[in-house]
């Protein structure tokens, strides 16, 4: 290719200098300014075969080095662009691959995540169920524990009420020396009894025989004091609740002795003693019930009943003191 380059540009080297040179079959050449072409005879007129009869037609080194040159720099400008589309190529098909492996991922990626939501749910459901069942023992156990609390409770309470079934407090006992020994605040409630119970032949002492044991309640020093009174039976506490309106009129009065619980219900229905006693009742607690009597019946009101409770029809009389003289 080199060699047909460098033919070529040496044939058009004369057209370069300002005329036209033409080669015969055996070399020569003639002007194309029309001057008559040397005879085939003459020696001179003949120069060797493959140069031109005219030195000054031949083109200088220079520039066919400069033609190779640029020459060789275009064929290694096409051998780079060669290089760079097949880099090109092969640059493509490893992205070509590479989307592949990425969609292919993809896909793997999108089946996980499916996988992985259906586990999720399927965990989901069965915490659920497992924590339903828990809750659902757990409430169960904590009823049936309940119910053994409240059964258990109920049995204290009702024991709590027989234990104090036969005992009455007695409030309004002077707090003096006089009764600070159990002894002589024993005699002092038994005389107290026995002079409000009606003389009844040979059983006027029966209150005092009657009592078990006598103790202060509540701490000293409030000039008055309440007293416990156990009794042996619980007839003798019944015919003690009799004499009470007597005992009243010498500043004593008794009340059931009752379990804390029992306390707690009675203080919830001191509104309603109220509401009975501005009605025109006379309000009494038994046991931690609320009671009053209206046309000779004894009644029970539940707490917030006295405010739908009738003014009874006549208003009770007055108490009166016993007639009687104390023994």
């Amino acid at each position: 290719m080199h060699k047909e380059l460098a033919e070529a540009a040496a044939s058009s080297w004369p057209r370069q200098q300002g005329s036209q040179v033409r080669w015969g079959p055996c070399g020569a050449s003639s002007a194309a300014s029309g001057a008559p072409a040397a005879s085939a005879a003459d020696p001179s007129a003949h120069p060797p075969t493959g140069l031109p009869a005219d030195p000054s037609a031949v083109p200088p080194a220079d520039a066919l080095a400069d033609l190779l040159a640029r020459i060789g720099a275009l064929e290694q400008n096409q051998a780079d662009s060669q290089q760079l589309r097949s880099d090109l190529l092969q640059t493509h098909t490893e992205l070509a691959a590479t989307r592949s492996e990425l969609l292919k991922a993809q896909t793997e990626l999108t089946a996980a995540c499916s996988d992985l939501a259906e586990f999720k749910g399927s965990v989901n459901n069965r915490l659920g169920e497992q924590t339903s069942h828990s809750i659902a023992r757990e409430t169960a156990v904590k009823d049936g524990l309940q119910q053994q609390v409240n059964a258990e409770g109920s049995s204290l309470e009702h024991l709590s009420q027989r234990i104090r079934a036969n005992n009455i407090v007695l409030r309004g006992v002077p707090d003096i020396a006089a009764h600070s020994r159990p002894a002589d605040l024993t005699r002092y409630v038994s005389n107290k009894l026995d002079s409000a119970t009606p003389r009844r032949g040979s059983s006027s002492k029966a209150l005092s025989q009657s009592t078990r044991a006598v103790s202060h309640i509540g701490r000293p020093g409030s000039g008055k004091r309440a007293a416990l009174v156990k009794f042996s039976t619980h007839t003798a506490k019944r015919e003690a609740f009799k004499v009470s309106p007597h005992l009243r009129c010498s500043g004593l009065h008794l009340a059931d002795e009752l379990t804390p619980k029992q306390l707690k219900a009675q203080k919830g229905l001191e509104a309603d003693f109220s509401a009975l006693k501005l009605k025109g009742f006379r309000p009494f607690y038994r046991r931690g019930e609320l009671k009053y009597r209206d046309q000779g019946v004894n009644r029970t009101c539940k707490r917030g009943e006295a405010i739908r409770v009738s003014a009874p029809i006549s208003p009770p009389q007055g108490l009166s003191c016993p007639t009687w003289a104390p023994s």
